[in-house]
């Protein structure tokens, strides 16, 4: 699949409670996210996004004979930030915490691999600016260390695999909702799957 590489805005929906029912209509550009959510610990999945997870998620399952699929590994996936040098001047100790309180929000599914050999990969979608200037490795270091206490020590993480990814075309009002990192943990024999 494809994207639209023109200028793109973010998908607008207004949800309306009736009774049992649900209606969910394309709203008018409001932006209301610029004004309601936290542009530090916020985050809003993009099409690049979730395109790829979606992909990843059908790499990772198999059929279950009854039309649906079911995963193949133990897997587990979220989200986090993507600021290590962020433009709200975030210290590495700030940024940090973030990751921690965020990572903490998860520690019942990570506690599944306490202990146990694990394969870690994570994509970082960043805008173009940051995407140009940062390394991949300023990002994994800090990552492992934040899933440290959760997953247990790092001779436990038998593979890494990181990649960043730029996110075009969006309004840089959005940028700091749209930047984040997406990790997998799940069995190393995943690695055959994981980016087919």
């Amino acid at each position: 699949m494809k994207l639209d590489d023109s200028k793109k805005e973010l998908k607008e929906f207004k949800i309306e409670v009736d009774g049992k029912s649900i209606k969910i209509s394309p709203e008018k550009s409001s932006h209301w996210y610029r004004k309601v959510l936290n542009r530090e610990t916020d985050s809003i999945m993009s099409d690049e996004i979730l395109i790829d997870s979606l992909k990843i998620a059908y790499n990772l399952s198999e059929p279950d004979g009854t039309g649906f699929r079911k995963s193949k590994y133990n897997v587990f996936s979220f989200n986090l930030q993507a600021n290590p040098k962020s433009s709200f001047g975030r210290s590495k100790q700030k940024y940090k915490a973030i990751l921690l309180s965020e990572i903490n929000r998860h520690s019942v599914e990570l506690s599944k691999f306490k202990s146990k050999e694990v394969l870690v990969y994570m994509c970082i979608y960043l805008r173009p600016e940051k995407y140009r200037k940062n390394d991949v490795d300023n990002f994994v270091k800090i990552i492992l260390d934040s899933l440290k206490e959760y997953i247990g020590d790092d001779r436990n993480v038998l593979c890494v695999i990181a990649e960043k990814k730029k996110l075009e075309n969006y309004p840089d009002e959005d940028m700091d909702f749209l930047e984040q990192i997406v990790i997998y943990i799940t069995d190393p024999s995943a690695k055959k799957d994981i980016l087919k």
